[in-house]
């Protein structure tokens, strides 16, 4: 809401709001009329009115509610086309998975009642970032039912998020690494485990990689697209569509080629996986069962390009960028540890001269050893 010259009168978009507090409790009611200046002053005079029936006896304030389902509903309804597909379809998850806290009214709700809900999530093993989730759905269904002038205030707006805590980051060892590319059965196994390694690409993002995103002439690959709930859409972020280097240990992955829109990474019937679950039982999870590594999620060859690449020496807002943040500060939050001090040289020249020299993925391990003194700047620290 934008402040006005007048007291406790707002304009919010094509409306003017009102905003008075009685015994310490705040309620607002939304005017439909344009926030012209006279309109303004009109509030003005209309608020007055209120705090001065208040105060003679003549008023009490309607107490407006809303069942939080209905809000939630109503929202999804009216700004899912506003949304990113992936967000709408968690939205709905949450919607319908979640009938416990949603089948509350407003009016039952203070910032007690929110901090009690959320202390029971936590005690029932629920992550922050699911709670956050759902408290940022609620939250934005109450705003929403404030500006149709259904409710005078968004008592969720009251309660801050929890901290998201660093997520666990288990990027796979050299040795590792090795071990599966030996592991794999064929070249479409090796492909897959080549390119989601050494390019730091998300899982929606490898799923929707066609050849024709692929420019072995300028050795880059282009991502600008994204693969969510069976559609191929555009990335996460802004920042998500970029460029990432063809790494030499990578090229003879991609030299053979394809058709131009022919999916780089298919699945066994050559076709586009169709979804990261389908990715993870029929391809990551028996590879890691066949060589006895212990279960990780595939998102952790994206963690372990990322520590590859920092430990090489690469610069962090390099990195960021290839990985498709708009700036390096989450790789610093997640990835600090493997952060050397170095000196500034050409963006790729260190990792791919460290992965060319160290690591055989040939298919077979290559016995030398790889000495992990060269990517952490702790040597006594493991991957």
């Amino acid at each position: 809401m934008k402040k006005t010259k007048f007291r406790g009168v707002y304009v919010r978009g094509d409306s003017i709001v009102v905003d008075i507090q009685i015994r310490r409790r705040r309620h607002r009611e939304t005017l439909r009329i344009p926030p012209t200046p006279a309109n303004l002053r009109h509030a003005k005079r209309y608020r007055d009115s209120l705090l001065f029936d208040f105060e003679v006896g003549r008023h009490r304030p309607e107490q407006k509610s809303v069942v939080l389902a209905d809000a939630v509903e109503q929202f999804l309804r009216d700004n899912g086309h506003r949304l990113k597909r992936s967000t709408l379809s968690g939205y709905w998850k949450i919607f319908d998975s979640r009938a416990d806290l949603l089948s509350v009214s407003t009016l039952e709700i203070d910032t007690g009642w929110i901090l009690r809900w959320r202390q029971r999530e936590i005690d029932a093993g629920i992550s922050t970032k699911r709670i956050n989730n759902v408290h940022s759905l609620v939250r934005s269904a109450l705003d929403h039912a404030v500006e149709l002038g259904q409710i005078s205030e968004n008592v969720f707006a009251r309660v801050r998020f929890l901290p998201a805590k660093s997520p666990r980051v288990e990027p796979l060892s050299p040795a590792e690494i090795e071990t599966l590319f030996a592991a794999c059965v064929d070249a479409r196994e090796r492909r897959f485990l080549a390119v989601a390694t050494f390019s730091g690409m998300r899982t929606g993002e490898l799923i929707a990689l066609v050849w024709d995103d692929v420019d072995l002439a300028n050795r880059t690959i282009r991502v600008e697209r994204n693969f969510v709930e069976g559609h191929v859409t555009t990335p996460k972020t802004a920042s998500g569509i970029r460029q990432i280097p063809i790494f030499p240990i990578l090229l003879p992955f991609l030299e053979l080629g394809g058709e131009p829109n022919e999916p780089v990474l298919a699945n066994p019937e050559g076709d586009r996986w169709a979804s990261s679950s389908q990715i993870r039982k029929r391809f990551w999870l028996p590879l890691l069962e066949r060589v006895g590594i212990p279960y990780r999620k595939p998102y952790a060859l994206r963690h372990t390009f990322a520590s590859l690449a920092l430990s090489a020496g690469e610069d962090p807002s390099q990195v960021a960028a290839w990985m498709g943040h708009a700036d390096w500060a989450m790789i610093r939050k997640t990835y600090a540890k493997w952060i050397p001090s170095a000196s500034p040289v050409a963006p790729g020249s260190r990792l791919g001269s460290v992965l060319a020299s160290r690591l055989d993925v040939s298919g077979s391990p290559s016995g030398t050893g790889w000495q992990t003194e060269a990517f952490l700047s702790d040597p006594d620290e493991e991957f």
